[in-house]
């Protein structure tokens, strides 16, 4: 079913007529880490409102969380019906709304899965930005100085990634409650200096083709386990098509279809 109640809760969420307001409780992205831990712990820690994750707190053994960068509410709604993976979320589970984070880019939402903090705190929040230690303007999750074509520049300048990402990981804090958890990526980005960071405490496992990806993410929820398990599914692919070449675009609808 759709989650009217999220819905109409974000709706009226807004500084103005034109300005959304972000949430930081109730029905946010930033409590994302806190609910998986309450679904796989039961811990009486500050989660996503209940009915969000069908109406009450069950233990899991697994839980999932795909991460399909790019891919809002709205187009939610606009391919809805167009998909059968997306139609199971409303026939089969629960699809709610929920805030983004300010601002709504993948830098500060990948760093708060990665780390259990909210934006504020990491400081990871936009594609280019102002680091001190260094006194210039860089590209964290390239992790390369703002402007440079090649990732990874900042090494060649003897910047250490534990140094500017200095976080104890979600992934870190997963192991201590004894949870297993693996990031599933595409290739060429799981083993940057970012990556290898902010994933510390998972099981890195790359792959070139999604279906390949997905087909990796089944086999580790098929495998016998002794504890429970938490996979972290990344696409990125329809976040690329729309800053590349617009959200109207062939290549986005292509993204989309090649993802759903």
């Amino acid at each position: 079913m759709i989650n009217a109640s999220s819905v109409s809760f974000v709706n009226q969420a807004q500084f103005t007529s034109q300005f959304k307001q972000p949430l930081y409780r109730s029905y946010a992205y930033s409590l994302i880490p806190n609910t998986i831990i309450k679904l796989l712990t039961g811990e009486n820690i500050e989660s996503i409102s209940v009915d969000a994750v069908g109406g009450k707190w069950a233990e899991h053994d697994a839980v999932v969380l795909f991460l399909i960068d790019g891919f809002g509410w709205c187009f939610f709604e606009e391919y809805l019906s167009q998909f059968p993976f997306l139609s199971r979320f409303e026939k089969q589970g629960v699809a709610s709304k929920i805030s983004s984070q300010f601002p709504s880019t993948t830098s500060a939402h990948v760093s708060t899965l990665s780390t259990g903090q909210e934006v504020g705190q990491t400081g990871i929040y936009e594609w280019f930005q102002y680091e001190p230690l260094i006194d210039r303007m860089i590209s964290p999750l390239l992790f390369s100085f703002a402007g440079d074509r090649q990732p990874n520049t900042l090494s060649k300048a003897n910047v250490s990634g534990n140094v500017l990402f200095p976080f104890t990981t979600f992934f870190e804090s997963l192991r201590k409650r004894q949870i297993d958890s693996y990031v599933v990526q595409q290739e060429n980005i799981i083993h940057t200096p970012y990556s290898q960071a902010m994933f510390k405490g998972a099981e890195l496992v790359p792959y070139r083709a999604f279906r390949e990806g997905l087909e990796k993410a089944v086999d580790i929820c098929k495998a016998p386990r002794s504890q429970p398990t938490y996979i972290f599914v990344y696409f990125g692919d329809i976040d690329s098509a729309g800053h590349r070449h617009g959200i109207d675009s062939r290549e986005f609808r292509d993204a989309v279809g090649s993802c759903w």
